[in-house]
Parts: C-alpha cells; structure tokens; sequence
C-alpha cells in the first residue's frame, strides 16, 4: 500500500527501524544478529550489510505496538514484518476486500501514531507536585 502523504515519515521510519531490529533476532528484548549464511540469495557487499537499528527506540515502538488493539497490531506485523507479500493476496488470505485491509492498515498507522503522541507527552510533561 502507498502510504506516502498519509503516514507521517517519522512513524513509517520508527516502524521500519523496529521491523529491522525483529528481523534481526529480538528474543526476550535482546537482540542478536542474525548470520548471512540463513539468509537466501546472495551477500551484500560489505559496505552496505550493515544496517543501524536504534534498539532502545525499538524496543519502545514493540512497546507500543505490544498494547495497541489486535487488528491494528497484526496489520502492521504483517506490514512490515512480512514486506514481500502484496496488499490483494493479504486481503485474500483474510478473506476481507483490498479496500478494508488498506482501510486496516491505515487506521493501524493513526493508532500507533496517536500511541506515540501520548506516550512522547507523558515522557515530556514536568512531573506534578502537591499544592498545599
């Protein structure tokens, strides 16, 4: 699905940066790397198979995503956790239309972005003192 001009650039970069960190081992909320031996095709030159992930920002965004409801968390597993796929044979294989799995996926991307407005503001806000 394009979601160019609906999804806030930041969102579809943390969403990514979190999709590379659980492709490359999370297990427990530790992270390993992955050999290339496992991988099918062939080795990408040196320069570029290295590929920063921000953990710590990840494992915020797996926070995140952890609590949001089930249909928009699995939408943007699918999403992103499985990019070969095409959005018809996703809709197929939950026997849904085209136009509700983007429907779907895009409601998924407002509630994670949402969740991460509340989550940043809550980090941000000065803690409350008593007023006597």
């Amino acid at each position: 699905m394009k979601l160019e001009g609906k999804v806030h650039p930041e969102v579809t970069r943390r969403l990514q940066n979190w999709a590379l960190w659980r492709a490359g081992g999370v297990r427990d909320g530790l992270s390993c790397k992955i050999s290339s031996i496992y991988q099918n095709g062939p080795r990408a030159p040196r320069a570029e198979s290295v590929v920063p992930v921000l953990s710590g920002e990840a494992s915020d965004t797996d926070s995140i995503i952890a609590a949001l409801p089930a249909r928009h968390r699995q939408s943007l597993e699918v999403h992103y956790l499985w990019p070969q796929g095409t959005d018809e044979a996703r809709a197929r294989q939950r026997n849904i239309a085209i136009n509700t799995w983007k429907s779907w996926l895009l409601q998924a991307h407002e509630a994670f972005a949402l969740a991460l407005a509340n989550r940043n503001q809550s980090r941000s806000s000065p803690p409350r003192t008593a007023t006597a």
